[in-house]
């Protein structure tokens, strides 16, 4: 787990904000389209790395990117992207501590299915599903940018995840010049370290 929370960290503090910086981050499935791509640059070959899979066994979420490693769930990613307004982050939060409660059972999550039919009734009901296990060590990974004195990015005040990494950040104009600020907090039990 730790590789992909410092993975997550660099791309963050290294990568994107270089190009938000340079203007190539606008909205958010931009900001999705590039941590997808860092995530497969930068992580084991196998490692997957999962847009927006629908988990139908958990009433249908639909995280904006999971990474797995061999049957396990690594992490679970949300993201907003409003630079200039105040991101809405409860749901987000929320999706999180959904999927907490159900790692305490080591569950399997369905995301994928092998292609047998293009008949999604045949497929669905007799296609070989691509599972993960959902433990506890797994890690909640919120990445928000959006105004500078946005609730989105002092949450310790609120109910969070266990193994919770909060990336966070905003342009700043001090004096006249512009500055983007690009932040990590990193929460057990929602105890920051």
């Amino acid at each position: 787990m730790e590789l992909v929370k410092q993975t997550l960290i660099d791309i963050w503090l290294n990568d994107i904000l270089k190009r938000v910086r340079n203007g190539l981050i606008t909205y958010e499935r931009q900001l999705q389209a590039e941590i997808y791509f860092n995530l497969k640059s930068k992580l084991p070959q196998d490692y997957k790395v999962w847009i927006e899979p629908v988990i139908y066994n958990l009433d249908k979420i639909k995280p904006d990117i999971i990474i797995t490693n061999e049957d396990r769930v690594l992490s679970i990613i949300e993201l907003k992207f409003k630079p200039w307004e105040y991101p809405d982050y409860q749901y987000d939060l929320n999706k999180f501590l959904s999927f907490e409660s159900k790692s305490n059972n080591n569950l399997n999550i369905d995301f994928g299915y092998i292609p047998i039919s293009s008949d999604w009734r045949i497929q669905q009901g007799k296609g070989t599903k691509v599972s993960y296990r959902l433990t506890q060590d797994y890690i909640n990974c919120f990445i928000v940018f959006g105004k500078k004195d946005s609730a989105a990015f002092n949450l310790a005040n609120n109910k969070l995840p266990g193994n919770f990494l909060h990336l966070f950040g905003y342009i700043d104009n001090i004096e006249g010049e512009v500055n983007l600020e690009f932040k990590k907090d990193f929460y057990l039990s929602n105890q920051i370290v």
